[in-house]
C-alpha cells in the first residue's frame, strides 16, 4: 500500500467515519504491523471501543510512521505549509 493510499483512507475515515472503511482499515493496520509501526498506535486505531477522535489521531500517527522511510513524506500541503510557516518564524514588518 502506498503512502498516498494510506493517507486517502485516513482522510476518508475522518470525513465518513470508521464504520465505512472496515476492510480498508484492516488492510492498512495489517500493513502497519508488518512495517513495525508502533503497536500502540495500531491497536488504538483498530479499537472500536475507543472514541473516534482518539482513533483518528492514532491513525494519523500510523500513516506518518508508514511514510517514515520515504525521502520526502507524502503529507498534505496544508501540513507542509504550516511547518514552513512555523520554521520561518514571524514575518518581520
Amino acid at each position: 500500500m502506498t503512502t498516498a493510499t494510506a493517507l486517502h483512507i485516513a482522510e476518508s475515515i475522518v470525513v465518513d467515519g470508521f464504520d465505512s472503511f472496515d476492510a480498508d482499515l484492516a488492510q492498512l493496520l495489517d500493513e502497519a504491523r508488518r512495517s513495525n509501526v508502533n503497536p500502540v498506535f495500531v491497536d488504538v486505531a483498530g479499537d472500536r471501543s475507543a472514541p473516534a477522535p482518539v482513533r483518528e489521531r492514532a491513525l494519523g500517527h500510523v500513516v506518518v510512521e508508514l511514510s517514515r522511510d520515504l525521502p520526502m513524506p507524502a503529507l498534505p500541503t496544508w501540513v507542509t505549509r504550516r511547518v514552513r510557516r512555523n520554521v520561518a518564524g514571524p514575518i518581520a514588518a
